[in-house]
């Protein structure tokens, strides 16, 4: 186009900025231009697809004490532990 400068022209043909922005046959048939929010969308739905198809697993670590000392067990420092991580409420759910 002759509104832009020959060093954008040249930077839009080169093969780096076709491998980030690849044309879109669905969008073309659509009629619609390819848009950046349009690919965002579809690669978040992507993402939210794998995530569901998964069972995450969370390993929480609670200090016993703050010695580090073996067998020294002090209830009140983990059952602030246990409150502030929620973990309560993560078993109610499951």
């Amino acid at each position: 186009p002759a509104s832009l400068s020959p060093s954008v022209c040249l930077c839009l043909g080169s093969a780096f900025i076709k491998t980030l922005f690849p044309e879109n046959l669905e969008a073309e048939k659509k009629g619609r231009p390819t848009t950046a929010s349009s690919k965002i969308k579809k690669q978040a739905n992507n993402l939210v697809q794998t995530l569901m198809k998964c069972t995450p697993h969370y390993i929480r670590c609670i200090k016993p004490n703050e010695t580090k000392k073996p067998r020294d067990w002090e209830d009140t420092r983990a059952k602030h532990q246990v409150e502030y991580l929620g973990l309560r409420e993560n078993i109610r759910v499951r």
